[in-house]
C-alpha cells in the first residue's frame, strides 16, 4: 500500500491552509499552478 493521508475535518477546513499544508508534505508547486490556471476565473494572485 502506498502512502496515505487522512484528513479529520469535523469542524471544517481553510482551502488555504489546507493547499499549504500539502505543499509542504511535498505535493507539486507546478501541478497546483496547473490546475489552478485551468479555472475560468481572473483576478487572483499565487505566491508560493
Amino acid at each position: 500500500m502506498g502512502n496515505m493521508l487522512y484528513l479529520e475535518c469535523a469542524a471544517g477546513i481553510s482551502g488555504d491552509m489546507t493547499v499549504a499544508a500539502l505543499l509542504d508534505l511535498g505535493a507539486s508547486e507546478k501541478t497546483l499552478m496547473a490546475a489552478l490556471q485551468s479555472l475560468p476565473v481572473d483576478g487572483f494572485h499565487v505566491s508560493v
